[in-house]
């Protein structure tokens, strides 16, 4: 069925059926099916569509095909993602952030102003998701560079080697990375921190 998707615009006749799919059915055909509409449906995506993919990104089993499905779907999936960054649950503002990574690496500046935003979310591991999303999106995402060289003294050493990654997919050129960075190699207590801060002004330099 997603082969269907492939095609793009001129499946659109498919439509209805796929529709029609998703209410129905369940499980990897459902899946298929939001999928293919996602694709097919780029520019002119049906709000149906963007109703049952929110729904779908807050569950547990559905959630991974949302993701993908957000992804193909652009930037006009920022509104639909934007209510769900502000839900309750950690879980659905962490998969609203995964999607916005996806569509942020695909240039989209709405995408990255929101991941920076998420750089502060109240829970870590929706932190994390955001830091990876901006590192993912280089050097278009250097207006977090302020924000990640404050993780890299985060109290849990995993945020701080992610956010050192992160500056060097996006701190070309800025002097506040390579410091930042420099004197994490210097003086985190943990080695591998330290290595990816090394990384980091390796890849920062050799540009």
């Amino acid at each position: 069925m997603t082969r269907i998707g492939k095609i793009g615009k001129m499946a659109n006749a498919a439509v209805p059926f796929l529709l029609d799919v998703v209410d129905k059915s369940d499980g990897e055909v459902r899946r298929a099916a939001a999928c293919s509409l996602a694709m097919i449906a780029e520019e002119e995506t049906p709000d149906h569509l963007f109703v049952f993919l929110s729904e779908a990104l807050l569950s547990y089993l559905e959630r991974s095909y949302a993701i993908e499905a957000f992804s193909h779907v652009g930037k006009k999936a920022i509104p639909a993602l934007l209510i769900l960054l502000n839900h309750p649950d950690y879980a659905n503002r962490r998969a609203a952030v995964k999607s916005l990574g996806n569509i942020a690496s695909k240039d989209s500046a709405e995408a990255i102003s929101l991941l920076i935003e998420a750089l502060q979310d109240q829970n870590r591991m929706v932190q994390e998701e955001a830091v990876a999303a901006v590192g993912k999106a280089g050097e278009k995402a250097s207006a977090a560079i302020p924000l990640l060289c404050a993780l890299l003294n985060h109290p849990y050493w995993h945020m701080r080697e992610l956010a050192a990654r992160a500056l060097g997919k996006i701190g070309k050129n800025s002097n506040e990375a390579r410091v930042a960075l420099h004197a994490v190699t210097l003086q985190d207590d943990t080695s591998e921190v330290r290595k990816a801060a090394a990384k980091a002004l390796q890849e920062i330099e050799s540009e």
